[in-house]
């Protein structure tokens, strides 16, 4: 049976690993560099460690997914498609189970999640604005959440809020059970409805904190400055922590602001930035505690290295693109996975209070690294599900 009959009908393909292919360009590239006088460090990718590739996953309906979630159960894991549907994976027999559509919530970096207790599941459509709730038992959709465009959302701990991310500086909050906005919260380097070029603020991600009292927000300005994390006191409605960008990254003068974050069961905040590594914060106390710096190819990320009309000695300007990070934390907070733009496959540490003792090294078996990919981490952290930009979800084992 071919490889696209086995992915379509559920069943686990094993993929081997296959070395990539060194590109002429490359040598030449290295070779004038050399030629210049710069010392070129080659660091060799890190072999996976205790991780085996459990199932590569394809779309049943031949669309590209954007997003995962594993259900608090560990049983099932939904993958959502471009096209606003979402399918289930039962992960015991590895086969698809069944098909939710959302034709009002889909876009290209939709989101989908579980409730806390796994009876509701949200799709969040950047393209739309919308957010399309169901309800998992009688696999019914119960509500369309109707605003301004959405970069992803959170379910508070005890599953009766939703916070969703704006694309205009601001979190919208939602009561679950009647399905009303009941408070916006507007983060505070937009304030006034300050935007540059006429563009407001985007927050990229926000996530509940232990006891949902407290939410992180990860805000990007378009203008010129760093982003920050804000922690939010919920009912109170105002911020009580900051978390600044640190700017210590390797592209730290791209001026980059946090692109992701997840917030763990013992207080730990991770934020992923724009210049490639995940900062580490105590949310309680807004002390950063670590920093962790995922491996990227830099000759890949410098804008130049695509462009056939460059010249060779521009690579030496030392000019790059901003490289974001997408981050996932385990229910306990002990495991952390990290998506990189150019990125050397997903890595994963563990570790109690800051994850930080690598565990595994996710080699791509043959996706598009120039984007950091979407990931979700099993409520153990034993399993960790990898939405690549080409199409495919990898679902991985790491412990």
């Amino acid at each position: 049976m071919s490889e696209q009959s086995l992915e379509q009908f559920g069943g686990v393909l094993a993929v081997p690993r296959k070395p990539r292919p060194i590109m002429i360009v490359t040598a030449v590239l290295a070779a004038a560099l050399v030629a210049a006088g710069v010392v070129i460090l080659v660091t060799r990718p890190h072999p996976a460690r205790a991780a085996n590739l459990v199932a590569t996953l394809s779309d049943p309906g031949g669309r590209r997914a954007t997003s995962a979630a594993f259900s608090p159960d560990n049983q099932t894991l939904a993958v959502l498609d471009s096209d606003g549907t979402t399918h289930l994976w039962d992960i015991a027999t590895g086969r698809w189970a069944g098909s939710l559509a959302s034709p009002q919530c889909k876009g290209s970096d939709a989101q989908v999640l579980y409730s806390p207790n796994g009876a509701m599941l949200a799709v969040a459509g950047s393209a739309t604005g919308h957010t399309c709730l169901w309800d998992i038992t009688t696999k019914q959709q119960v509500a369309v959440l109707t605003g301004p465009g959405s970069n992803g959302a959170a379910f508070s701990p005890n599953g009766a809020t939703l916070a969703i991310a704006g694309s205009s500086g601001q979190i919208y909050l939602w009561d679950i059970a009647t399905a009303r906005q009941f408070a916006t919260l507007t983060d505070p380097s937009d304030t006034a409805g300050t935007s540059f070029a006429g563009i407001s603020n985007d927050v990229l991600g926000v996530a509940f904190g232990p006891g949902g009292t407290t939410l992180a927000a990860a805000d990007n300005p378009p203008s010129v400055g760093y982003g920050s994390t804000y922690i939010w006191d919920v009912p109170a409605r105002r911020v009580i922590a900051t978390l600044g960008n640190l700017a210590s990254g390797p592209y730290s003068s791209q001026t980059p602001g946090p692109e992701s974050v997840a917030f763990g069961q013992d207080g730990t905040v991770a934020v992923g930035d724009g210049d490639a590594q995940v900062e580490l914060w105590d949310g309680a106390a807004g002390k950063v505690i670590g920093t962790l710096t995922p491996r990227i190819n830099v000759l890949e990320s410098n804008p130049l290295y695509n462009n056939p009309q460059a010249d060779v000695s521009g690579l030496l300007e030392g000019s790059q693109n901003s490289v974001g990070v997408t981050v996932a934390l385990s229910q306990d907070g002990s495991v952390l996975a990290a998506g990189v733009d150019y990125g050397d496959g997903v890595q994963v540490w563990s570790g109690a209070g800051a994850p930080t003792h690598q565990i595994a090294s996710l080699t791509d078996p043959g996706g598009n690294n120039s984007q950091a990919p979407q990931l979700a981490l099993s409520p153990d952290g034993s399993l960790v599900a990898v939405v690549d930009h080409n199409g495919r979800t990898y679902l991985w084992r790491v412990r």
